[in-house]
């Protein structure tokens, strides 16, 4: 058995905070209908490395604009109050200090939000991890990254989403 969350002293141990370990410890402790996936990371893009597990953050897109004739990068939030599964650290030493730090985040999401943290990593930008408040995770949030998705299923849609060096459209085959 492992447990699901931290036990204080004197309580008493639930089904609900225990899960069984036949499989894999991640798959054991991922809630029902949600996936666990990872995404390249830096101490530039974690609040300078203070994101550890269980924390709740907004994932925010930046890339380059290449319709635009000058240098015009478009930033946006794409998911938000996303829990942090875990991150990966690695001690390494720098000028005589010993200071951690992650190369990935394992997000816990929904079946799409996985497709819109796909999209946004083809669409070859950066992935920021920007750390919420405590006060802010029981905050309703949307998803605003379903722009990135194509609409409808994609047996019935008809149509190809393409792109293209950070742009991307929508085209429809003709009949």
């Amino acid at each position: 058995m492992i447990a699901r969350s931290s036990f204080f002293a004197g309580e008493p141990i639930r089904e609900a905070k225990i899960v069984r370990s036949d499989s894999g410890y991640l798959s054991a402790i991922l809630p029902a209908g949600k996936r666990a996936i990872a995404i390249r990371i830096g101490a530039d893009t974690t609040a300078g490395g203070f994101i550890l597990p269980n924390d709740r953050v907004d994932v925010v897109m930046s890339y380059k604009n290449i319709e635009s004739k000058d240098q015009v990068f478009v930033t946006e939030t794409v998911l938000q109050n996303i829990r942090i599964l875990a991150i990966d650290q690695v001690i390494e030493e720098n000028e005589g200090e010993k200071t951690k730090v992650g190369s990935t985040a394992t997000l816990e999401l929904t079946a799409q939000q996985v497709e819109i943290i796909t999209a946004a990593q083809k669409l070859g930008g950066k992935l920021t991890l920007a750390l919420r408040s405590i006060e802010d995770s029981e905050i309703e949030t949307s998803d605003s990254g379903t722009h990135l998705l194509s609409s409808g299923s994609r047996k019935k849609r008809g149509s190809v989403r393409i792109i293209r060096y950070g742009t991307s459209i929508e085209k429809t085959p003709k009949k």
